[in-house]
């Protein structure tokens, strides 16, 4: 049986590989341009065309090759991510007049609440904001490419504080003992009973999402003395989920 050359084989696909490259297309666009687009496959003015603005966040090279865009909000919409392939940029996408982005009514917060906190740091509305935004930068930072997180706060409602202790005098009926009134708290610990609703944002690389939401949370000390504000009882209402171009 005669054996195939392996470097012949070896040179076909570095030639194969090379022809692909050659075929990809050079993005016309970037990120920051305000452009419309057609949100399928047709070519802008055709007849089943879906003309939509937005703005470019991303542009994708490599085996992605697309553009990633931020589409504007209609009446009643919120904002939406959308893509489409770098090679429909010839009939499928236009730079509209001025080419910047759109001016924003929404805008993503940079800053953080004053910090840190310590141990002997007082019950207060500046201590328990600052541990909030501790918790929500700790989740973040589980995501490598998180370069900041800012917080905003629009409302903070304190209620009335309350000491946790064993419900029902500590003992059901079977002997087995009750909850606490709150379960993640210390015995005796005071709860701090909050209402929040803050805008976040997220920043990456080449973008940034502003998130605004309302929940609750119930702050006080643990068993290591540190401050804690974990999400309390109800819904947390995610009001405002935007991507924007850096």
């Amino acid at each position: 049986m005669k054996r195939v050359p392996f470097k012949p084989l070896a040179a076909f696909f570095v030639i194969a590989l090379a022809a692909g490259d050659a075929y990809a297309d050079t993005p016309k666009f970037k990120a920051g341009d305000r452009v419309e687009f057609s949100a399928n496959a047709a070519c802008l003015g055709a007849q089943f065309a879906i003309p939509t603005k937005g703005t470019i966040l991303q542009v994708n090279l490599g085996t992605t090759q697309n553009y990633v865009f931020q589409a504007d909000a209609g009446p009643g919409q919120s904002p939406r991510t959308m893509t489409k392939p770098i090679y429909s940029q010839d009939c499928g996408i236009r730079l509209l007049e001025g080419g910047g982005p759109a001016p924003s009514l929404d805008v993503c917060p940079t800053e953080e609440p004053p910090g840190p906190v310590s141990k002997t740091s007082e019950a207060s509305e500046a201590t328990f904001k600052r541990v909030i935004y501790d918790r929500a930068r700790e989740i973040e930072a589980e995501h490598h490419d998180v370069q900041r997180v800012g917080m905003k706060f629009e409302l903070f409602e304190s209620g009335k504080p309350y000491v946790n202790r064993l419900t029902g005098g500590g003992l059901r009926k079977d002997g087995s003992p009750h909850l606490l009134m709150h379960d993640g708290a210390p015995l005796d610990a005071v709860i701090y009973p909050i209402k929040a609703r803050y805008a976040k944002c997220i920043e990456r690389p080449t973008w940034k999402r502003l998130w605004l939401i309302e929940e609750n949370f119930d702050c006080f000390k643990n068993t290591h003395n540190d401050w804690a504000c974990p999400v309390g009882t109800g819904d947390t209402k995610f009001l405002k989920q935007v991507d924007l171009p850096k």
